[in-house]
């Protein structure tokens, strides 16, 4: 019987950013929501800690991300038949790498916000799955303008998609550049 063990530590709000998941698998790979976070089957971990300032109209939101994976070996249960960057095992040894996680620069011009980001958002209506963008993989880094004014706001961003290293051996491939726009209003 596959055994899945999570653990969540934090910080209170108060302190210093710093948050740690420990995930233990004991069959396969299995990871919801982790963004950088692959828990491979074995031991696995992600580290965050970070930092915020203000200077002035710029913000900056340091966030990296240590994560690591002890993914042992598995029967992977099938070969996809699909042309889709999602591999079954990544590699065949452990590994741990750093990400720049949860990290933005912002300038507030008022109503407008412009900056750059590899922070995790959250778009579409699902309460596990975002269905548009969420946190089960690392953010996309991008540049970005926000707008809001009252019960409406708006954002845009352009950024870009990296291939992972186990899905093919072709260098020419290997990215792709992704633009999304969200409009809302809101009721008071």
């Amino acid at each position: 019987m596959p055994i899945a063990l999570i653990v969540l530590l934090a910080q209170s709000p108060d302190a210093p950013r710093f948050q740690t998941v420990t995930v233990y698998n004991s069959a396969f790979a299995f990871s919801l929501n982790d963004g950088a976070l692959w828990a491979g089957r074995g031991w696995n971990q992600l580290v965050r800690a970070g930092v915020r300032a203000r200077w002035g109209r710029v913000t900056l939101m340091l966030a990296p991300e240590l994560v690591s994976s002890e993914n042992r070996a598995y029967a992977v249960p099938s070969t996809r038949p699909y042309s889709i960057d999602l591999p079954e095992r990544f590699g065949a040894r452990g590994f741990s790498r750093l990400e720049p996680g949860q990290s933005t620069l912002a300038l507030d011009l008022g109503a407008v916000t412009v900056g750059a980001s590899t922070a995790n958002e959250w778009w579409g209506p699902g309460i596990r799955n975002a269905i548009v963008l969420s946190n089960n993989a690392p953010g996309i880094w991008r540049g970005f303008v926000r707008f809001r004014r009252g019960n409406f706001s708006a954002r845009w961003f352009l950024g870009g998609l990296f291939e992972s290293p186990y899905f093919d051996t072709s260098a020419a491939n290997d990215r792709r550049a992704i633009s999304a726009a969200q409009v809302t209003w809101s009721t008071p």
